[in-house]
C-alpha cells in the first residue's frame, strides 16, 4: 500500500474510533466499544482481525511479562504496527 493509501487508512480508521468514541460516550467496558468499532469497520469495508496473537522479539525483559504472546485487540495490517 502506498503511503498515500495508508495515510488515508490511518485517517479512517482514526475517524470510525473518534464517532464511536462520541457516540457511546464514557462508561462502559471495552468489549462494549470493540464491538461497536469493529461494526463501523464492516460498514466502512475496512478489514481486521480480532484478538490476534503478535510475536514479538524484544531485547527488554520485564518481570512476570513473556514479550512473546502480546495480544492486539483489533488488528488492521501488520505494515501499520511497523511504522
Amino acid at each position: 500500500m502506498s503511503d498515500k493509501g495508508l495515510n488515508g487508512l490511518s485517517h479512517g480508521i482514526i475517524g470510525i474510533a473518534i464517532g464511536v468514541h462520541k457516540r457511546l460516550g464514557t462508561g462502559f467496558q471495552e468489549k462494549i466499544y470493540e464491538e461497536a468499532l469493529l461494526r463501523e469497520f464492516e460498514k466502512s469495508g475496512i478489514g481486521y482481525e480480532k484478538q490476534k496473537v503478535i510475536r514479538v522479539n524484544s531485547v527488554f525483559v520485564v518481570h512476570n511479562f513473556d514479550p512473546l504472546a502480546l495480544f492486539a485487540d483489533i488488528l488492521r495490517t501488520l505494515r501499520m504496527l511497523e511504522l
